[in-house]
């Protein structure tokens, strides 16, 4: 993971740009890589007995409601243009984008170790320059290429040499559950 994350780090580099607004775009993602391997291990913890569509139904509830909000007090004034366009990207992220992928999400983090979940988090940077190349055409240059395959590398690698030590993890857990249960 170690190989991977500092892949990740020099394809940031790569493109190091020293202005203000790059900079706090490299720090954003690196910020929310980590607070999502955090919020995995805490999801893995607490959430294990919570139903992978309640979970997502609450979390996006509350985030709509905290939207809405931000949203009428920061842009009520400003004028919106809801063309048909617009309209299918909404629903598609809504419903593909956000209702889908965390329903799946929480249920693969019942049956995977929260370092292997947010070991493939590592990939997505990797997908966000391969859509940058095939679609906007950007330059991939030989090292960043190179780069790409070390961290694909990196995550099989993880995933697949710690396959075993995740079952005695798990094991370590349940007997953890049992133990509290038995006490209270």
């Amino acid at each position: 993971m170690v190989v991977a994350l500092g892949g990740i780090i020099y394809l940031l580099y790569e493109g190091f740009n020293t202005s203000g607004r790059a900079l706090l775009g490299e720090a954003a993602v690196l910020a929310a890589m980590t607070m999502a391997a955090w919020s995995a291990v805490y999801a893995k913890q607490r959430l294990h007995d919570v139903d992978p569509v309640v979970a997502t139904g609450l979390q996006l509830l509350f985030a709509s409601i905290l939207l809405g909000w931000g949203s009428w007090a920061m842009e009520s004034r400003l004028h919106a243009e809801w063309t048909r366009p617009a309209v299918y990207a909404l629903a598609f992220l809504t419903f593909v984008g956000s209702c889908v992928a965390f329903v799946v999400y929480y249920w693969l983090l019942k049956h995977m170790q929260p370092y292997q979940l947010s070991t493939t988090n590592l990939v997505v940077p990797v997908i966000a320059v391969l859509e940058g190349s095939l679609l906007y055409h950007e330059r991939v240059t030989f090292s960043m290429g190179l780069v790409i395959l070390i961290v694909l590398a990196s995550v099989a690698t993880t995933l697949r040499a710690e396959a075993h030590a995740g079952d005695e993890i798990e094991t370590l857990m349940l007997r953890e559950k049992m133990l509290r249960e038995k006490t209270e």
